[in-house]
């Protein structure tokens, strides 16, 4: 009985990018060609080329990160919520104490 092999010619855990980037990546460079149009439509060829250097310095900036970096940043410091613990010292209070006894 042998071994029965099909040949898979995508991988399904693979990354999806388009030229080195991620699709929230992409959505970045677009929102911000929005926003470029918005303030001088006048200037498009200006806007395609700091688009182009912006998506070519994104590229070089995110070589040799891992999978899902630019979406990994956006959700720690924009959509995080901070987690208040009654077990955490409070900082404020503690340098006041500190002061207190005369410490520096």
């Amino acid at each position: 009985m042998a071994l029965e092999v099909a040949k898979v010619f995508r991988n399904v855990e693979i990354r999806i990018a388009w030229l080195g980037l991620e699709p929230v990546d992409w959505f970045g460079l677009g929102a911000l060609a929005w926003l470029l149009v918005l303030v001088n439509r006048q200037a498009l060829s200006a806007n395609f080329l700091l688009i182009a250097v912006l998506a070519t310095a994104l590229r070089i900036v995110k070589r040799g990160k891992p999978e899902h970096h630019s979406l990994a940043l956006v959700q720690f410091y924009l959509l995080r919520r901070p987690f208040l613990s009654a077990a955490a010292k409070d900082q404020a209070l503690a340098c006041v104490r500190s002061a207190e006894r005369g410490a520096p």
